[in-house]
């Protein structure tokens, strides 16, 4: 009689290469003291300690969430077509005078996005 034995091995797992796409399959999370501060909560037009929605200009918000230390992974922006809509808002963006100045505007508010996207964070548009 004969016996043949074989030696388990662990299988080998690759590490994943370290791109955006998979560096974002792990999202930063905040710190609670951070997201709920009395700042936030009295600025935010809506807060329950796990959303925030801030009805305000986007510059203001931006460095709010900045100022405050808040990074985030996602940014969904859904800016005004240029000379489309009038909201009667002092200094809307969409209703500037030359489509050029429309466009440096969601350049630089584009721009100020990078100080609260996380590293590994998107922004879509």
């Amino acid at each position: 009689m004969s016996y043949q034995f074989s030696i388990l091995q662990e299988p080998v797992v690759k590490p994943r290469p370290n791109t955006k796409a998979n560096i974002a399959l792990e999202p930063q999370t905040l710190n609670e003291k951070i997201f709920n501060s009395a700042l936030i909560k009295e600025k935010s037009f809506f807060h329950d300690g796990r959303t925030i929605i801030l009805n305000m200009d986007v510059c203001e918000g931006l460095k709010l969430l900045a100022n405050a230390g808040i990074t985030v992974n996602c940014i969904v922006s859904s800016p005004p077509f240029y000379g489309q809509r009038d909201y009667g808002v002092d200094g809307q963006i969409g209703l500037e005078e030359h489509p050029k100045q429309f466009i440096e505007k969601l350049v630089n508010i584009f721009d100020s996005c990078k100080t609260i996207l996380a590293d590994n964070g998107s922004m879509w548009v």
